[in-house]
C-alpha cells in the first residue's frame, strides 16, 4: 500500500485542454509519448518491455542527461481511476520523492480541465 498523506510542500496547476477527457487520458497514459510532454524528462524506460500503457502498479524509470550527468527517478503508478485520475510515485534524484497526480474534468463545452498536483 502507498502513503498519500499529505506531504511537507504540493504545488498545483490546472490548463484547459480543447480536448475529451477520453483523448487526453491515452495521452497521458502512453507510456512511448511520457517523455514528450512530462517535466524535463529526455525518456521513459519500462520496468516490463511488454506494457504500451501505465495502469495499476505498473513501474517505469524516467532519464534525463543533465550535462553529461545521467539522473533517473524510479515511478510506480499508485493510482489509476480512467479517464479522471492518474498518480505516480516519483522517487527522483537525490533521494526526493515526489507523489504527481493527474485530475482531468470535462468541461461543458467537450473539453477537459487538466490539473496536475505534485506533493513532496
Amino acid at each position: 500500500m502507498y502513503d498519500l498523506s499529505p506531504a511537507s510542500g504540493t504545488e498545483s496547476q490546472s490548463v484547459q485542454i480543447d480536448s475529451p477527457a477520453e483523448a487526453v487520458w491515452d495521452l497521458l497514459t502512453t507510456i512511448a509519448d511520457i517523455g514528450g510532454w512530462y517535466d524535463d524528462w529526455d525518456t521513459v524506460e519500462l520496468d516490463e518491455s511488454d506494457q504500451r500503457c501505465l495502469g495499476p502498479g505498473v513501474g517505469f524509470r524516467l532519464v534525463r542527461d543533465r550535462r553529461g550527468r545521467i539522473e533517473t527517478a524510479r515511478c510506480v503508478v499508485a493510482v489509476f481511476d480512467p479517464p479522471h485520475r492518474l498518480g505516480w510515485i516519483e522517487d527522483g534524484p537525490l533521494g526526493r520523492t515526489v507523489f504527481v497526480d493527474f485530475h482531468l474534468e470535462a468541461d461543458p463545452t467537450g473539453g477537459t480541465v487538466l490539473t496536475l498536483g505534485k506533493s513532496f
